[in-house]
Protein backbone atom coordinates (compact mmCIF):
# COMPACT_ATOMS: atom_id res chain seq x y z
CA UNK A 1 0.00 0.00 0.00
CA UNK A 2 1.25 3.48 -0.83
CA UNK A 3 1.65 5.60 2.31
CA UNK A 4 2.44 8.89 0.59
CA UNK A 5 4.06 10.53 -2.43
CA UNK A 6 6.33 13.50 -1.84
CA UNK A 7 8.74 15.68 -3.81
CA UNK A 8 12.36 16.38 -2.96
CA UNK A 9 14.72 18.74 -4.74
CA UNK A 10 17.30 16.57 -6.45
CA UNK A 11 19.61 19.15 -8.05
CA UNK A 12 20.18 20.49 -11.51
CA UNK A 13 20.77 18.86 -14.89
CA UNK A 14 23.71 19.83 -17.13
CA UNK A 15 21.62 22.63 -18.68
CA UNK A 16 20.75 23.88 -15.17
CA UNK A 17 17.14 22.67 -15.32
CA UNK A 18 15.68 21.91 -11.91
CA UNK A 19 15.25 18.21 -11.18
CA UNK A 20 12.73 17.05 -8.61
CA UNK A 21 12.29 13.45 -7.67
CA UNK A 22 9.04 12.04 -6.37
CA UNK A 23 9.39 9.49 -3.61
CA UNK A 24 6.61 6.94 -3.32
CA UNK A 25 6.69 5.43 0.17
CA UNK A 26 5.13 2.07 0.93
CA UNK A 27 5.24 -0.19 3.99
CA UNK A 28 8.40 -1.89 2.82
CA UNK A 29 10.14 0.37 0.28
CA UNK A 30 10.60 3.85 -1.10
CA UNK A 31 10.56 4.25 -4.87
CA UNK A 32 11.81 7.17 -6.95
CA UNK A 33 9.77 8.55 -9.84
CA UNK A 34 10.36 11.45 -12.19
CA UNK A 35 6.64 11.63 -12.98
CA UNK A 36 4.92 14.85 -11.87
CA UNK A 37 2.77 15.15 -8.78
CA UNK A 38 -0.15 15.86 -11.15
CA UNK A 39 0.48 12.50 -12.77
CA UNK A 40 0.27 10.74 -9.40
CA UNK A 41 -2.90 12.65 -8.46
CA UNK A 42 -4.53 11.33 -11.64
CA UNK A 43 -3.28 7.75 -11.18
CA UNK A 44 -4.05 7.28 -7.49
CA UNK A 45 -7.58 6.60 -6.21
CA UNK A 46 -9.20 10.00 -5.57
CA UNK A 47 -11.25 8.55 -2.70
CA UNK A 48 -8.14 7.37 -0.85
CA UNK A 49 -5.50 10.01 -1.63
CA UNK A 50 -5.35 13.73 -0.87
CA UNK A 51 -2.94 16.52 -1.83
CA UNK A 52 -1.98 17.81 1.63
CA UNK A 53 0.36 20.54 0.38
CA UNK A 54 2.11 21.50 -2.85
CA UNK A 55 4.60 18.65 -2.51
CA UNK A 56 2.86 15.73 -0.79
CA UNK A 57 -0.06 13.38 -1.47
CA UNK A 58 -1.23 11.32 1.54
CA UNK A 59 -3.13 8.05 1.79
CA UNK A 60 -6.33 8.68 3.77
CA UNK A 61 -6.33 5.01 4.89
CA UNK A 62 -3.07 5.72 6.76
CA UNK A 63 -4.14 8.79 8.77
CA UNK A 64 -3.59 8.18 12.48
CA UNK A 65 -4.35 11.73 13.62
CA UNK A 66 -4.27 15.25 12.30
CA UNK A 67 -4.28 18.84 13.44
CA UNK A 68 -4.81 22.08 11.56
CA UNK A 69 -1.13 21.97 10.57
CA UNK A 70 0.01 18.33 10.39
CA UNK A 71 -1.11 14.86 9.36
CA UNK A 72 0.36 11.80 11.06
CA UNK A 73 0.38 8.66 8.93
CA UNK A 74 0.83 5.06 10.02
CA UNK A 75 4.21 3.98 8.65
CA UNK A 76 5.53 7.50 7.97
CA UNK A 77 8.61 8.66 9.85
CA UNK A 78 7.50 12.28 10.26
CA UNK A 79 4.21 14.20 10.20
CA UNK A 80 3.18 15.70 6.86
CA UNK A 81 2.51 19.45 6.70
CA UNK A 82 -1.12 20.34 5.95
CA UNK A 83 -1.40 23.63 4.09
CA UNK A 84 -3.83 26.26 5.37
CA UNK A 85 -5.56 26.26 1.99
CA UNK A 86 -6.16 22.49 2.15
CA UNK A 87 -7.20 22.24 5.82
CA UNK A 88 -10.99 22.47 5.38
CA UNK A 89 -11.04 20.20 2.33
CA UNK A 90 -8.97 17.62 4.23
CA UNK A 91 -11.33 17.70 7.23
CA UNK A 92 -14.28 17.21 4.88
CA UNK A 93 -12.55 14.32 3.13
CA UNK A 94 -11.78 12.67 6.48
CA UNK A 95 -15.41 13.03 7.62
CA UNK A 96 -16.64 11.38 4.41
CA UNK A 97 -14.01 8.65 4.74
CA UNK A 98 -14.91 7.94 8.36
CA UNK A 99 -18.64 7.91 7.56
CA UNK A 100 -17.97 5.23 4.95
CA UNK A 101 -16.12 3.08 7.51
CA UNK A 102 -19.23 2.47 9.63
Amino acid sequence: DVIHVHIHFAGFTDDLSLVRKRYISTDTESYISLKSLSYWLNVLDKDRFFLANKSCIVNIDRVVRFTDKHIELKGAKEPIDLSREKKNAFKQKMLLYLAGQE
